[in-house]
């Protein structure tokens, strides 16, 4: 009777086997970078709490993976579980993780611009100062009038290409300029490079399982969910 009642409830499946390994939900959160309040509710069934889209997905992935489950028969019975949560775009709690994301990466981009800040105001002073004490002596010379850039090649400006490159066989999910994301499998060694405009988000099974790199900067390991920007390229620097 048990085992009939496991068969047809997703989340207990999913403690069950967690149990059997002797892993905490806090271990798994950890290792998944998957709050414990998403994975408690992935338990109790209570897909609400959950992100929706690929994101669900990604996380029903990286869960089975650490309990010892197949995690793309996982994925399948999910899907089967919560036929239309698991394939509606602009779940409610899509929103609300695309907001925690880009307030995390406000506030870290924030710190980073005033770091620049600090060092960069007393330069700009003494340049100015230099300038002002000369003016007297030496009249500027004439500058000349930068072109303005072409509409091709504002266009360039204005695309970036982010490659992620496995190193083991492992699958995740990317979604460029928040469109339909894709569910991606590489093997070791392998590589994919995807194009966007505004941003490309990667969330991870196993973040240790993959680097990425774009415009020239090393290859760097995920640490979890990842949202990759052209002004983060710029700055070189890059938010987790």
């Amino acid at each position: 009777m048990a085992t009939e009642r496991l068969a047809g409830d997703f989340g207990a499946r999913l403690r069950e086997a967690r149990e059997r390994r002797g892993l905490s939900l806090r271990v798994i959160a950890d290792t998944t970078r998957i709050s414990v309040r998403a994975l408690e509710a992935l338990e109790r069934n209570d897909i609400s709490r959950l992100p929706g889209g690929i994101f669900s997905r990604a996380f029903v992935r990286a869960y089975a993976t650490e309990i010892g489950l197949d995690p793309e028969q996982t994925v399948a019975e999910f899907i089967t579980r919560f036929p239309d949560e698991t394939v509606t775009q602009g779940h409610p709690r899509t929103r609300d993780l695309v907001a925690e994301l880009d307030a995390d990466h406000d506030r870290r981009r924030g710190s980073g611009f005033l770091r620049v800040a600090l060092i960069a105001v007393p330069i700009v002073l003494l340049v100015l100062w230099f300038a002002f004490g000369r003016r007297q002596t030496i009249e500027p010379a004439a500058q000349p009038v930068a072109a303005a850039p072409t509409p091709a090649a504002q266009a360039v400006a204005r695309r970036f290409v982010v490659t992620v490159r496995a190193l083991r066989t492992t699958t995740f999910s990317v979604a460029p300029d928040r469109l339909a994301g894709n569910d991606v499998t590489l093997n070791s060694g392998e590589s994919r490079a995807f194009e966007a405009m505004r941003e490309v988000m990667i969330i991870p099974t196993d973040p240790s399982a993959i680097e990425w790199s774009a415009d020239g900067l090393p290859w760097r390991t995920l640490t979890g969910p990842t949202t990759i920007t052209p002004e983060q390229l710029t700055s070189r620097v890059v938010l987790p």
